[in-house]
Formats: C-alpha cells, structure tokens, sequence
C-alpha cells in the first residue's frame, strides 16, 4: 500500500513500518507490547481495605440467593404439597431440569425456562413458557395471557389448586418441556 505504515499517523504503528515480513512471531511480539503498553497507561486501581471491605460486606444489589423459605407465605398446607408432587414429577421429567428460586417465583429449566410457578393463598399459578396456539389442552385448563403484563415468562397460565389436576396440568408442563428441549439441541 503506497505510504502504508510509514505514513500512519498512529503512534503504535511506528514500529511496524520497518518490519519485513508480518508472520506469527511478530504479531505475538507486537500483541505483547501493546500489552505492556497498556498496563503502564490503564494500571489496575488500588483502593484500601476498608474501602473494598465496606463494599464486600454490603453486596452487590442483585445477588441475593432464594429459596423456597422465600415463598413459605403460601406454600403450607394442602398448597405445599400439590407443589411438593408438582415439583418432584417435573424434575423427573429429565435429568437436565434445573430448578430456579426467585424473588416472585420459581423456576424450571432446561437450556431456558420451560414452566414457572408462582405460589399463591390457594393455588399454584403455572405459567408455560409457550405460545397458546403450541399447547395441546383438552381439559381446557390453560388460558392466553399473550400480551398480559405479567412478572414470569410465556404466553400460557393455568391454576393448579388440587392434587386432582396435577395429571392435567403435568402434561401441559410436559408440553412445554418438549417445546424447550427440541430448542436447545438444535
């Protein structure tokens, strides 16, 4: 190129412009002092120890780790133990499934959440993580939220408030579950 890099008006480029050949040696050879470069111009910061201390012990705003004590409000009674029988048959579904605490719910996954509940006084609110038109529901048990401000993902809620349902309901989930995984192995 005519002037190439003896014409740069870039400081770092100087030295390539006598260079002859431009192989593996010299990139690694010119990464390396580009990184010196930078090290002496962007030095880490140093604080004192009370400094960072005082930021270890109040945390980082968000990091805070749930659990199911978190949603004991209504998980009691007869409610807990259609979710203890709902959360036991989902994660049996695959060895794959990982379940999620949240502030407002919980959470199961594969490569993304499938199924979210959201325990409440008398039921546990179930939300598929699906588009209406994908789930196969004769029972007429799930209901289109598309569109519905909500805090959980999907388009699809059903209530499950009794032990009676949880056949029902479980193939939605199973549904749901089939929808997210043939995602992820693609």
């Amino acid at each position: 190129m005519d002037g190439g890099f003896r014409d740069s008006p870039i400081r770092l480029n100087r030295s390539l412009a006598n260079l002859e050949h431009w192989d593996k040696e010299q990139i690694n050879h010119r990464a390396e002092k580009l990184a010196d470069t930078a090290i002496t111009i962007w030095t880490a910061p140093s604080l004192p120890a009370e400094i960072l201390n005082g930021y270890r012990a109040s945390g980082i705003r968000g990091s805070r780790v749930y659990s199911i004590e978190d949603h004991t409000r209504y998980l009691h009674g007869m409610i807990l133990d259609v979710f203890q029988q709902f959360r036991t048959r989902v994660l049996n579904l695959d060895p794959s499934i990982q379940e999620e605490f949240t502030k407002r719910y919980i959470a199961y996954k594969t490569f993304t959440s499938f199924v979210e509940v959201q325990p409440q006084e008398n039921a546990l609110r179930v939300t598929l993580n699906a588009e209406f038109s994908e789930i196969d529901d004769p029972q007429r048990l799930a209901t289109d939220i598309t569109g519905v401000e909500k805090v959980t993902n999907g388009n699809v809620e059903v209530h499950l408030a009794s032990q009676d349902q949880l056949e029902d309901v479980l193939e939605l989930v199973e549904q749901s579950f089939e929808l997210h995984r043939e995602d992820g192995s693609e």
